[in-house]
């Protein structure tokens, strides 16, 4: 797939409101590309709690983030409140990750599916 199909895969995610910030973070955890540019995504929370399996979720904002599924490929947490959660895949070739905020009232084990699909059209 090609670059303008990310670019639109990201677009849609967007329009259909299943997401309200998305990050390209590469493989030294920096930030590469974010939308919208005044998101700052809490990089360093998601990927320490990603590798330490003692840590069972973190907080953001006085807003506490649960974690849902911790495995090599994807990192999920959400709040059990109903304030959103995060999703984090990787690229293809491992080039880095892609990094969602899903808002509040969307599926988040739904959504997982499309974004995964986003993410491996990234070249």
């Amino acid at each position: 797939m090609s670059a303008s199909e990310f670019q639109k895969g990201i677009q849609d995610l967007f329009s259909k409101g299943l997401v309200s910030g998305v990050a390209i973070i590469d493989t030294n955890k920096q930030i590469v590309w974010k939308h919208p540019d005044a998101w700052a995504p809490p990089v360093n929370e998601i990927f320490n709690t990603w590798s330490s399996k003692d840590i069972t979720g973190f907080e953001v904002g006085g807003i506490r983030f649960a974690v849902i599924d911790r495995v090599d490929e994807r990192f999920i947490a959400m709040n059990m409140s109903g304030q959103g959660g995060f999703i984090v895949v990787k690229l293809p070739k491992n080039s880095g990750f892609l990094l969602a905020f899903v808002p509040p009232g969307q599926n988040i084990h739904e959504i997982y599916t499309d974004i995964a699909k986003v993410a491996s059209s990234y070249k």
